[in-house]
This record gives C-alpha cells, sequence and structure tokens, in this order.
C-alpha cells in the first residue's frame, strides 16, 4: 500500500523537526509535503517536498481547509490513502497496518493534549482526552472537513489509533507559539473574523493558564493512570443532538466537552510515543 502524509506550517522552527522525526518512522521523505505558507526561511529538510505558497493575504481557514482537500484529492490519484496532520499533532501507527487502514474510507484517531509528569512509575508520557482532537485524518477518500478538519457523516464506534496533540508539552515553547498564533489572528480574514473563526486562538493565554494549573494541583501518587487501548466514541459526543438539522441520512455529532470535562481520566501513552517522552 502506498500512502502519503500532509502538513501545512508556518515557522514551526521548533514543532516541524518535532513532526518530521516522528513520521519518518511510519513514511519515506518522498512521500511527505509540506505546504509552507510564507515562512520567512525554508526550514523543510531537503528530500521532503515543499509546497511554498506566499502569505501576502488575510489570513482564511476556509482558503486554507479548501488547498488542503484540494491538494489531498491530487495525491489520492496516485497514492492509496493519505494522512493530513497539523504540525502539533502526532499520530501513532505503532501496530496498525496499511491494508486496515486502506480498508476504511476515513479513521478517526483519538485525540489527547499530551504533556509529561514524574509518577510513582518513572516519568510518563499522559493524556487527556479531547474530543475536539478526535477528528478523520486518516483517509482513501476526502472526508466531509469543516474548519478545524472535524467532519459530519459516518460514525465510528470505537478509537483505537492515538493522536499527541503536543502544544502543551513544554511550557515555554507552549507561550511563545501562542504569541505566534495571536498575530495570525490579527490578519484573519475580516469576514471570517466576523464569524468568530479561529476566536479560540484570542483566548488562548487563558486556555493555556487554565491547563498548566490544572496540572500544578495534581498529586500523582494518588491520581488514576489508565493504559490507552480504544475509547468509545459515544462517550466523547452527543450523536444527533437536540435542534441539528441535516441532510437525510446523515449524522451530526458535537463534542460534549473538551479536555476539562474529562480531566480525571489520565492516559499513559509513554509506549506509543517513546521519542516524545525522551525529549520532554
Amino acid at each position: 500500500m502506498s500512502k502519503f502524509l500532509l502538513t501545512m506550517q508556518y515557522e514551526e522552527d521548533i514543532f516541524l523537526p518535532i513532526y518530521l522525526r516522528h513520521y519518518l518512522k511510519y513514511f519515506s521523505p518522498e512521500n511527505i509535503f509540506v505546504i509552507d505558507h510564507g515562512s520567512s526561511r525554508n526550514i523543510v529538510p531537503q528530500g521532503i517536498n515543499r509546497i511554498y505558497i506566499p502569505r501576502d493575504r488575510p489570513f482564511s481557514e476556509k482558503s486554507r481547509l479548501e488547498l488542503i482537500k484540494n491538494i489531498s484529492q491530487g495525491l489520492l490519484e496516485y497514492y492509496d490513502f493519505g494522512l493530513y496532520t497539523d504540525c502539533d499533532e502526532l499520530i501513532s501507527l505503532e501496530g496498525v497496518s496499511d491494508q486496515a487502514l486502506m480498508g476504511n474510507e476515513i479513521t478517526y484517531v483519538a485525540g489527547f493534549e499530551v504533556f509529561a509528569a514524574k509518577t510513582e512509575n518513572g516519568s510518563r508520557l499522559l493524556g487527556l482526552i479531547n474530543p475536539n482532537e478526535c477528528k478523520p485524518l486518516i483517509f482513501n477518500q476526502i472526508p466531509a472537513w469543516t474548519a478545524g478538519f472535524h467532519c459530519s457523516g459516518a460514525i465510528p464506534i470505537t478509537l483505537s489509533i492515538p493522536l499527541a496533540h503536543i502544544r502543551y508539552i513544554d511550557p515555554a515553547i507552549a507561550r511563545d507559539r501562542l504569541k505566534s498564533r495571536q498575530k495570525v489572528y490579527e490578519t484573519l480574514h475580516a469576514y471570517e473574523k466576523g464569524l468568530m473563526v479561529d476566536y479560540h486562538w484570542s483566548l488562548g493565554e487563558q486556555e493555556l493558564n487554565n491547563f498548566y494549573q490544572f496540572l500544578s494541583t495534581i498529586n500523582w501518587s494518588q491520581a488514576r493512570l489508565m493504559t490507552f487501548q480504544s475509547v468509545e466514541f459515544a462517550q466523547l459526543f452527543n450523536i444527533n443532538p437536540e435542534g441539528s438539522r441535516g441532510p437525510e441520512n446523515e449524522h451530526l455529532f458535537a463534542p460534549k466537552g473538551d479536555w476539562k470535562l474529562f480531566k480525571n481520566d489520565f492516559w499513559d501513552l509513554s509506549t506509543y510515543f517513546p521519542t516524545l517522552l525522551a525529549n520532554s
């Protein structure tokens, strides 16, 4: 089976190298495609496909989504299936066969906000499940993506492939990266800003502080640590929520909340992302 990896980045000097180190375990360099949205210098290593686009217009999530969908559609003419993830999203494919992924039109991943913690069992990479990061990112047909690469349509029963959302992996890096995101938000297309697109970026400092403040209160000798195997989709999403409307036979679903709703359950992801733990 042939597969490709696609991402889009802007000035990701720290996360792009981490991203590539992780995914080069699963993809050869010539099958990795990085859309570079106007970075000030080329940080894409030689041998990996760099698709450069200029950054001389207001930032648009709609344009970004359409670009990624169109490039993905073109690549599917030459590959059996593909993955799209942002630079702070690492999917573990350990023990997952290409044939199994090819057999599904789309595959949802289980998204976790990850961090390193010193527990009674030593340093561990732990995750808090975040429904907003549980998305259809592996596909042999283009998912019905909406902004943020969420989707409506076929509903999986279980999510068994973990994704590490590494935005909070290091406090200093997280704060510096947030400043960069806030600058991008200032350039957002006026129409989209009026629709509250990416509004959460403007609240990023509050969210970041909430996350680290919560971690500072945990007594790891008493915390419940669980080994990840799978999680039920229905535990994370409201299926066909009241008041929802959609085409006939189309399922609609909405996250029940973010990581804060599931903050008592710590999932041990150390064996899925050992390199990430070693570098934390």
